[in-house]
């Protein structure tokens, strides 16, 4: 707390001259202000470890300022362990530059260094809870990365039980987003691992959180929920209550909130019609998505592949489904050419639903 050290340095300073004058007070005095010059140096520097978070992209992309970045006293020695703040800072920085730098290994054990040091003061992190939640977060987000998945559920609940465990009644203190993350990647987990009862029981947790947060949600946080809800019910095979969120997720303006997500939900909406043989309002949820996109951007190989496939199995009988699925799993997966990569296949998975079909 360097400004409220700086003022009782200063009291003690004007006590000092007050009761015993100039001469007297003068050795004490000297002290007094060469401790204010060390915790004015210190204010200094945390100043500057604030001004590299803040820009560290910036400094990153340009490479002149990535090379002063990178000689950068403050950056190549740690400071004080006492110095906790400006400690915190430092580790995090080195994590951010090392991912920027490609070095996975070694932003790993900043981030490790990071999260021990908070964990040895948890005074620390009761009076800021935030920067502990978010080294946590980083964490989880280097192990959803390397699909080293085993550790991330442990870590979750740390998140979670950061307001108990750290005996913090300030509700104010604790980052809703945060804690939105951790949502977010546990519904992922349980998608992706087939999951879907833990799933779908997680998701009335969470729809429990979003009606009474709702107005501190971002869209883009509601949109998310939305598109998660409905694909664990799409994958447990319960379409109708898929189709509910995904309607609302289709009629709520989210504008151009995560067009990534809107533009799967419509897919999502199609592939759900023709599991359920509804025919004649896939034509219309065809017309629907193509007007979608025309406003917004050209449509991708992927997309016109598919809308040809639905487009023209609604028009087909029963008998030549299986050609026509073994020809959409040919035009997707059989060429040359990556046309789905594995992020698009992490938000939609065509490949299961198509090989689904053919199984049958």
């Amino acid at each position: 707390m360097y400004t409220g050290l700086l003022e009782v340095l200063t009291w003690k300073r004007r006590l000092l001259l007050v009761r015993l004058g100039n001469e007297k007070s003068k050795e004490a005095v000297t002290e007094i202000l060469k401790e204010e010059k060390e915790v004015l140096k210190q204010l200094t520097d945390l100043n500057e470890y604030w001004s590299i978070t803040y820009h560290v992209i910036d400094l990153f992309q340009d490479e002149t300022k990535r090379m002063a970045t990178e000689n950068h006293p403050l950056l190549n020695t740690p400071p004080e362990p006492n110095q906790i703040h400006a400690v915190t800072l430092h580790y995090h920085i080195l994590y951010v530059w090392n991912i920027l730098n490609g070095k996975g290994e070694q932003a790993a054990k900043y981030l490790e260094r990071l999260i021990e040091l908070l964990e040895k003061r948890p005074e620390r992190i009761q009076d800021e809870p935030n920067a502990y939640m978010t080294a946590l977060g980083n964490k989880i987000g280097m192990l959803l990365q390397t699909r080293q998945l085993e550790e991330v559920p442990s870590l979750i609940r740390k998140i979670r039980n950061v307001p108990t465990d750290f005996n913090i009644k300030n509700k104010q203190k604790i980052s809703l987003k945060l804690l939105l993350r951790t949502y977010n990647i546990e519904l992922e987990l349980y998608r992706d691992s087939g999951q879907y009862e833990k799933g779908v029981a997680l998701i009335e947790e969470v729809k429990t959180l979003i009606h009474r947060e709702y107005k501190n949600i971002s869209e883009e946080y509601i949109l998310q929920f939305y598109y998660q809800f409905a694909y664990i019910y799409f994958m447990q095979k319960d379409y109708s209550k898929a189709l509910d969120w995904l309607n609302r997720l289709v009629n709520e303006s989210f504008e151009d909130s995560r067009m990534d997500l809107q533009i799967y939900a419509r897919l999502l909406v199609l592939m759900i019609h023709l599991e359920l043989d509804n025919i004649i309002v896939l034509k219309y949820a065809i017309a629907a998505y193509r007007r979608f996109l025309k406003k917004r951007r050209k449509l991708e190989v992927f997309e016109k592949i598919l809308l040809r496939f639905f487009s023209k199995i609604c028009m087909a009988l029963s008998y030549e489904h299986p050609a026509m699925f073994r020809q959409l799993y040919a035009d997707l997966f059989d060429s040359e050419e990556e046309i789905l990569t594995r992020d698009h296949l992490d938000y939609l998975d065509f490949r299961a639903w198509i090989e689904g079909h053919l199984e049958k």
